[in-house]
């Protein structure tokens, strides 16, 4: 995610993009600040003309310095971004409740075969124990 991508939110809480004459919500005396400050022209901005060739006054305007406040990744979740992630979460838990239900029912045939081997194993190890006990006796 570039850094052109993000929402840039300023100090005030407001994005960005709204004009300052279209916004009329703002207190007598931050208008008449607002009023008095835009048409005036700074020094430095004045030092900033410069005489064309032709010898017509051109002035160059930088745009005013906006400070950036970037809002935690949390902060953007809607709710409406949680219903659009819903049938995706609803899809994963039903394939894992799959997972756990189906896949040891078709494998319980395999682990039926694995415990009867065991089984047979344990059985044989305690024939050949027997005999040999046999065996022992016997020779006593």
């Amino acid at each position: 995610m570039s850094e052109s991508d993000q929402t840039v939110i300023h100090l005030d809480g407001r994005n960005g993009d709204r004009d300052i004459e279209s916004d009329k919500k703002y207190t007598t005396a931050a208008q008449k600040y607002r009023q008095s400050t835009q048409n005036t022209v700074s020094p430095p901005q004045s030092a900033r003309d410069a005489i064309s060739t032709d010898g017509s006054i051109t002035t160059t305007r930088t745009q005013p310095v906006q400070l950036e406040v970037k809002l935690p990744w949390y902060k953007s979740v809607t709710w409406k971004d949680i219903r659009d992630i819903l049938p995706t979460l609803i899809i994963l838990f039903f394939g894992l409740l799959i997972m756990v239900l189906v896949i040891p029912y078709a494998f319980s045939s395999v682990i039926k075969q694995l415990q009867q081997e065991e089984e047979m194993k344990r059985l044989a190890d305690e024939a050949e124990r027997n005999k040999t006990l046999e065996a022992e006796t016997k020779t006593l």
